[in-house]
């Protein structure tokens, strides 16, 4: 990966919204972030859940080249991804803004979800309304930053009712809990969660912690429902608050 220098975001509103998809997402998962800088845009990835081994190859370029090997079992892997914008001009919150666009390759860094954070957190805006974060420190390393999915050959399955998904994530959220016992663990808590995050949900080529994942990130709104998107193995579930994405095999 080719790591980024400073990055100035257009406005405050932007760090904040920022900083708090990250505080979302760790409340979930704490294990890192990838940032991808392309133009005047910033993707942010972090990774929610993952069930089995992932089988899967993919170029860092992120050009749909994927090729998969055979999993040695069932496999699920949940994301989430947040456009943001920086100081220029961002003229759409869909992965294709991001991607396949704009002149040069991404520039791309794996860091602690707290280091960004704490930056998200001091910052202050220039005279110009534009926000310097400074880089942040040395990378991490992290498996699952190498899984992101394809650029393009998305195919929209179906418009989904927000209602129906914010139904199954509040039924998901209460079955875990009921179904912890007192005082667990962290690995209980995980196991539990992978069980009925795995499950299908309402809508059945969907699992449950996708669901999840698009409340909790605080993606869903009820005047807009929830487009739902393949290329291959993996799925997108997207609003204009930002995409979940769901590899499953």
């Amino acid at each position: 990966m080719v790591t980024f220098s400073d990055l100035v975001f257009s406005d405050l509103d932007s760090v904040r919204d920022l900083g708090q998809f990250l505080a979302r997402a760790r409340s979930i998962n704490d294990d890192g972030v990838l940032l991808q800088h392309v133009g005047s845009a910033l993707a942010t990835y972090v990774p929610l859940l993952t069930v089995g081994e992932l089988g899967l190859s993919l170029t860092s370029k992120n050009d749909g080249a994927a090729t998969e090997s055979e999993p040695a079992q069932d496999t699920l892997f949940i994301m989430g991804m947040r456009v943001s914008g920086l100081a220029g001009t961002l003229t759409g919150s869909s992965m294709e803004t991001v991607t396949g666009t704009r002149p040069g390759q991404p520039s791309s860094g794996v860091y602690a979800i707290g280091d960004i954070t704490d930056r998200t957190a001091r910052a202050q805006e220039s005279p110009d309304k534009t926000v310097l974060i400074p880089a942040p420190p040395a990378q991490r390393p992290a498996v699952w930053a190498s899984r992101v999915p394809p650029r393009s050959g998305w195919e929209v399955v179906a418009d989904i009712p927000s209602e129906t998904l914010e139904q199954d994530a509040s039924a998901a959220i209460t079955a875990v809990a009921e179904a912890l016992p007192a005082s667990p663990g962290g690995a209980v808590v995980l196991t539990v969660r992978e069980r009925i995050w795995a499950s299908d949900s309402t809508t059945k080529e969907i699992p449950l912690g996708a669901a999840v994942a698009l409340k909790t990130l605080g993606f869903l709104s009820p005047e807009e429902p929830v487009r739902h998107a393949r290329a291959g193995l993996w799925q997108r579930l997207s609003t204009s608050r930002g995409h979940v994405l769901v590899y499953r095999r």
